[in-house]
Formats: C-alpha cells, structure tokens, sequence
C-alpha cells in the first residue's frame, strides 16, 4: 500500500498522461483538483491486499475531452446508486483508463474507500465504451448507474449490446451538457484478479518521477525507452490541428512539420479523443492499440490533444500496448481498422 501525497499525485497525473495518448484529463487540471480538494493520504492498494469478497467497481466520466465543467461529486452520487441496486458496500474503486484516474483518485478520497493498483483499460486510454479489458474478455458491465450534473439518474440493470450502451452514455453526456458520469463494472476482488493486469498506477507514478527528473531531450527519449520502451517516432512544429465535430468526441488531425533529425519530413496524427495512427507522408508510424503520446519539447511534459497548441514544439513517443491488446479480439477493438483505416496493425 502506498499512501498517496501531493508529490505522488504530480508523478502520477504527469505519468498517466503520457499513457493517455492525448485523451484523458490534461494533468494540470488534474493536479489543480486534488491541491484544491485537499485530497490527502489516498491509500493505493493492490489487488493482493485486498479480500476475495470485497466488492469494487469503476467511475469514469464520458463526454468530449476540454468541454465543459465537470461536475465531480456527481460520482459519489453514482456509488451510491451502485451500492443501492446491489445491496454491498464498495470498497475500493479502480480507475476507469490511464490519464482519467483522477475521477478515481477524487472518489476514493471523499468515500475514504482504497484506490486500486490496476484499470479497466489495461495500460492507456481509450474513446469507447467497449475497448476495455471486459470488452476483451465479453464480461457484461451492467449494472450500470449513469448520473448527470443535475442528479438526474439512469440505471442500465443488463445491456447485450456495447454499441447502443455507448449511444445511450453520449447521448446523455451531449444532452446533459458534455459529461456523465458512469459507476460500473461491479466485480469481487477474487475476480478482479483473474482479469485486470496488476500495478498500472504504480507504473504511471514511475514513469512521471523519471519525466519530472529529466533536463534534456536526450534524458527524456533516454528514460522512457529505459521506463516503458518508447521510441521516439516524430520531432517537429504544429502546424495545424483541424478538429471534427463528433459529438460526444474530441476528434481531429494534427500536423506536424519535422525539425532536427526528422527535418524535411511531414508527420500526420489522427485522433478520437486518443491518438489512434501516426503517419510520415502516406508511410504509416504506428497505429493503436499501441500508444502514440505527444510531449512538449520545452517543457519535456506531456501535452493532451485538448491543449495542443498551433506553433508548438513537439515530440512524438510510440509505446507498445499490454499483451492483452495485442490479442486478435484486443486488435478486433482497438486497432486501426476500428477506426475506419485500411491497415493492419502492426506492432511497435
């Protein structure tokens, strides 16, 4: 168990952004929440130290990344509700994906309930509902309880379709404004255990203490190659971000001029909220489910397709996915065809 303090806190938003491949909270704000909430002494907790029969779920906003205010005690709301419809009590929360824990940081705080040491993503972020470990392994996610700022509650007893959930939760997070908030995915420790892959937060507090050290981009591409075996893919300038307007999404596609090593050359970057393919002219870099995540070349720290800015000096890292992803269902979700490109995967 680790003990979670305001130094942790900047370790692990900075980490888990780099993990959330553009999409997730941009750290920052994630940062300023937790010092506001004054949200100390958050007890992270491995599986293993938890009892078989303890009951946990998940919390998770949905909605367009950078829109709107979120509302962030609509999620106690939800538990609640949770907790109701099933007669337990939570003891512990697991955050819904990599780069958006902090709902789950800030739920854990406020119920004094265990943040779990895992997420139901497996390493990153992802834009839909289905692309998680449960989708991988078709485990129902119901019951689910969908809130919305306005304590407006929706409860989802069983759904056989992943599609018509995920219409139901964008159609309710555009009505309501441009977020819900979702508790879900109900599950004993004991199963947990079976399914979730151990120790991703602790790894995103890893990987943002060795950013934090870094003084040169040379010790960047350095520690994360070492941290997480990322590659540098792109170097260059934004020279332009043209969003889409998807509702319930942050959708787009940024190019980026190449400088230094990567002078001459013409980077693409399509994104879903998450970066989902890397191009260099027509030649494809990398595509999902292995992660692309842009970084700041002056601040050597993470940036979110949310806060992109034209001008901005940039470095593109390619991060191989879990194992899980790289399955043939884990692909069928969450690789470049998903999103409507004609290419195979092929991995870092």
């Amino acid at each position: 168990m680790i003990t979670l303090s305001r130094n942790n806190y900047k370790s692990l938003f900075i980490g888990s952004s780099f993990f959330s491949c553009g999409g997730g909270v941009p750290y920052k704000n994630s940062i300023e929440l937790m010092n506001s909430s004054n949200a100390e002494n958050v007890s992270l907790v491995s599986l293993d130290e938890l009892s078989d029969d303890d009951w946990l779920c998940t919390v998770y906003a949905i909605g367009a990344s950078g829109r709107s205010k979120k509302e962030y005690k609509a999620f106690l709301l939800a538990i609640e509700c949770l907790e109701q419809h099933l007669g337990v009590h939570i003891k512990g929360v697991i955050p819904g994906e990599i780069g958006s824990e902090v709902n789950a940081v800030w739920t854990a705080s406020k119920k004094n309930i265990a943040l779990v040491d895992t997420d139901m993503v497996g390493g990153r972020a992802v834009p839909e509902e289905d692309m998680d470990i449960y989708g991988i392994k078709n485990i129902d996610s119901t019951p689910v309880i969908i809130v919305n700022d306005q304590s407006d509650v929706i409860i989802v007893k069983a759904s056989k379709n992943g599609a018509i959930l995920e219409s139901v939760y964008r159609a309710f997070a555009v009505a309501s404004g441009g977020y819900c908030y979702v508790a879900s995915r109900p599950i004993r420790k004991a199963d947990a255990q079976l399914i979730l892959p151990p120790r991703t937060m602790s790894r995103s507090i890893l990987t943002g203490d060795a950013i934090l050290t870094c003084k040169s981009e040379a010790e960047l591409i350095n520690a994360l190659g070492e941290k997480c075996n990322s590659r540098l893919l792109a170097r260059g300038k934004v020279g332009s971000n043209a969003l889409k307007d998807e509702p319930g999404f942050l959708s787009g596609v940024t190019q980026i001029s190449g400088s230094g090593a990567f002078e001459g050359k013409e980077f693409t970057i399509h994104y879903k909220n998450e970066n989902i393919i890397l191009f260099c002219g027509e030649k494809r870099l990398c595509s999902v489910p292995d992660s692309i995540s842009t970084v700041d070349s002056d601040s050597l720290l993470p940036i979110s397709n949310s806060s992109l800015q034209l001008g901005s000096n940039v470095l593109v890292f390619g991060t191989p996915a879990l194992p899980i992803w790289k399955t043939d269902r884990g692909i069928e979700l969450l690789g470049p065809r998903r999103f409507g490109f004609q290419e195979d995967y092929v991995p870092l």
